[in-house]
């Protein structure tokens, strides 16, 4: 692999600039969890065609890759991740407005995308204002708050294909249900979204995004890093109130921590492991499970190389 890395990184020093190459780049840099080990190669095109250029030579080259926007909702283990990490944040980031749509590409924040949609007074996206991560990021998960989900608000979604090609593919052709989509089972970018919104006044529209972000700081441990929530929630069960119940909350391996504001979300205290993070979910869903009897199956993604956790 190592080989086939040097190949990849002679090739693409002719693409982008020496600062958007970075070689055994540690992740934790690049997840909102701030903890992972290192990535092969990581970088950080400026342009769609840089992007596709890059998955040409990965193709070629037989080297895994994977897209990386804000880094939310991931767990990245210590010894890292074999292949390439390529950070979309930059490269497709533009929001443009055609009322009532909006299209995103999937590198923008999802509270740039929030701010552009009430600056047009396009409502129906209120509910992801404060949600950590990128469009594109949402998409593949199905994220969802307050009762709703991104999904039921797209109409298309173009992508980059494992072939290189560029595709148009509408809503109904992407499997979407609770926290999953067709995204999360194939080797696919998405470049764009699009979503159907509706009409209502600028100022309602902000009233609510403030008032929602107010409940997520007031709820949430928003100023420890952390990859958002956990767990998926089990049909007609909040996880945070379930794992309070079972004097979970506070919790820690080393800095890892099950949060003592919300039981839902396991925080970094400064330097914990994905080892560290891994032991408390394990131990949560062991005693949720012996306890209660239910089974809680991780929304968080973990990826990258395992090791023997160290205790």
């Amino acid at each position: 692999m190592q080989l086939k890395i040097q190949k990849l990184r002679d090739r693409i020093a002719s693409l982008l600039s020496p600062d958007k190459i970075r070689i055994l780049e540690p992740m934790k840099y690049h997840t909102t969890f701030c903890i992972g080990g290192p990535v092969d190669a990581l970088f950080m095109p400026e342009s769609e065609r840089e992007v596709l250029n890059i998955l040409e030579i990965c193709r070629e080259l037989e080297i895994p890759w994977m897209a990386v926007g804000e880094g939310s909702n991931l767990l990245v283990r210590d010894s890292g991740i074999r292949g390439v990490a390529l950070k979309t944040n930059r490269a497709l980031s533009r929001i443009t407005v055609d009322p009532p749509f909006l299209q995103s590409e999937s590198g923008a924040s999802l509270s740039a995308v929030c701010h552009k949609a009430a600056a047009y007074g396009l409502s129906g996206l209120e509910f992801a204002y404060g949600i950590p991560g990128s469009i594109g990021g949402a998409v593949v998960m199905n994220a969802g708050a307050y009762g709703n989900e991104i999904c039921e608000l797209i109409t298309r979604v173009w992508i980059i294909d494992e072939n290189q090609s560029i595709r148009m593919l509408s809503k109904n052709e992407l499997n979407f249900s609770y926290r999953n989509s067709i995204f999360q089972q194939k080797q696919w970018l998405i470049v764009r979204v699009e979503l159907a919104l509706h009409h209502s006044n600028e100022q309602n529209i902000r009233h609510l995004m403030h008032h929602l972000i107010f409940e997520r700081r007031a709820k949430q441990p928003l100023d420890l890093p952390s990859a958002g929530s956990v767990f998926k929630r089990p049909a007609g069960i909040y996880v945070g109130p379930l794992v309070s119940s079972l004097g979970l909350k506070g919790c820690r391996v080393h800095d890892a921590q099950i949060s003592k504001k919300h039981g839902g979300f396991i925080v970094n205290l400064g330097n914990a492991s994905a080892a560290d993070v891994l032991q408390l979910i394990q131990h949560t869903q062991t005693t949720v499970q012996q306890k209660r009897g239910i089974i809680l199956e991780p929304e968080v993604q973990i990826i990258g190389e395992d090791r023997a956790p160290q205790f």
